[in-house]
């Protein structure tokens, strides 16, 4: 699975306007789309203002239904943000 770093809207506008560039470019930084020096700091300060690494786009969950009583329980391994 890919990486990626998850961030709130406020922390993506924030580093737009901290390395003054696009949207799309904090995008790709964040996504791992692009490795340049600039994308690397903005990874970093990304996860230095709480953006949380993933390994993939959802995190793993395992999901059981019971289907005599209607009902799902959903949960994520521990240590899963």
């Amino acid at each position: 699975m890919k990486k990626q770093i998850l961030t709130d809207n406020e922390t993506k506008t924030f580093l737009m306007k901290a390395f003054g560039c696009s949207r799309q470019q904090v995008w790709r930084a964040l996504n791992f789309e692009r490795n340049s020096d600039k994308a690397q700091r903005i990874r970093r300060l990304a996860l230095q203002r709480g953006g949380k690494l993933t390994e993939g786009y959802t995190p793993e969950c395992e999901t059981t239904h019971q289907t005599a009583d209607r009902t799902m329980i959903s949960g994520r391994p521990q240590g899963a943000a």
